[in-house]
């Protein structure tokens, strides 16, 4: 099982478009691998996801390709998502702190277009990853 110990998802609300699916694909490879994946590092870093992770198979530091593209296609994604409410963003500077924003979000407008957009992860993974990751995407669903 993927260790959540150190991450606060509702934090990042507008992610979980692309987290959720990312720890269930995480989580269906260590399942099928025999692997323990650690997350060491959850955080927003300069309007950016960082995401660390450590892998064990039987007690022994491992290491998955499959595991390692997923956490690197999610921190790329993360730079393109408002971290408020998941609709398509870029990083601004708000309040001197830098971080992926809608228009909306940015403004500070109580409205923003959440409800009504709804990004798929698949859409999402066909925007930033290779070919090669999308196939594998789909092989593994």
């Amino acid at each position: 099982m993927i260790n959540h110990t150190n991450t606060n998802i509702e934090d990042l609300k507008g992610w979980k478009c692309f987290l959720n699916p990312t720890f269930n694909l995480i989580q269906k490879l260590e399942n099928d691998l025999s692997l323990n994946v650690f997350i060491s590092k959850f955080e927003e870093k300069l309007g950016v996801l960082d995401l660390e992770i450590s892998m064990q198979s039987n007690g022994k530091i491992s290491y998955n390709k499959k595991i390692y593209d997923l956490i690197s296609n999610a921190c790329l994604v993360s730079s393109r998502i408002c971290v408020d409410c998941g609709m398509p963003a870029c990083l601004r500077n708000k309040d001197g702190k830098i971080k992926t924003l809608c228009l909306n979000c940015y403004l500070g407008k109580e409205t923003c277009y959440q409800k009504d957009f709804s990004i798929n992860f698949i859409e999402l993974l066909s925007i930033f990853a290779k070919k090669s990751e999308m196939e594998n995407y789909l092989q593994m669903q």
